[in-house]
């Protein structure tokens, strides 16, 4: 009787078996790379594609908005305005305090009125973009904050009356 022989495979060795898992890896991820950089060049050609058309109407939005609202940012300015002189008013009484009163209520009252900052640029260019239109919305939630933080505020009466 005759017995073949029967001729054991070798397994691979552990860096070899790493080099195939490596090269498996890189070739299966550049795969996916290149995907998703064909995917990323239609994108920005539809992108460009509608951008000219989107601006233009933009444009034509923020310009009627310009017009519209030209009354309301001329009426916000003169009452911010009006409130940075007042500010300066309570700012000069509390200079003027002496040290002991300035740590009072009064003298609390003041420096919150102080601390609030009426200062925003509310001014609407005629190259509006979709970036400036969100940060002027953003400066008039801001203002909106402000105000209704000054609205709240507990002023203060004078001396005694705190």
């Amino acid at each position: 009787m005759t017995t073949a022989r029967t001729r054991r495979i070798k397994p691979k060795s552990r860096p070899d078996r790493w080099m195939d898992a490596v090269n498996a890896a890189k070739t299966a991820a550049e795969a996916i790379n290149e995907k998703v950089e064909a995917a990323r060049g239609a994108v920005e050609e539809l992108i460009e594609k509608h951008r000219a058309a989107a601006e233009e109407e933009i444009q034509a939005l923020l310009d009627g908005l310009e017009g519209e609202t030209e009354d309301e940012r001329s009426t916000l300015e003169d009452a911010m305005s009006n409130l940075q002189g007042i500010q300066e008013e309570y700012n000069d009484w509390y200079a003027n305090m002496n040290e002991n009163l300035q740590n009072g209520a009064t003298g609390e009252k003041l420096q919150a009125i102080e601390a609030m900052d009426f200062s925003f640029d509310m001014e609407l260019s005629h190259d509006l973009t979709v970036e400036i239109a969100a940060e002027i919305s953003c400066n008039v939630e801001e203002v909106i904050g402000v105000l209704e933080e000054a609205e709240g505020t507990d002023l203060p009466r004078g001396f005694g009356r705190d």
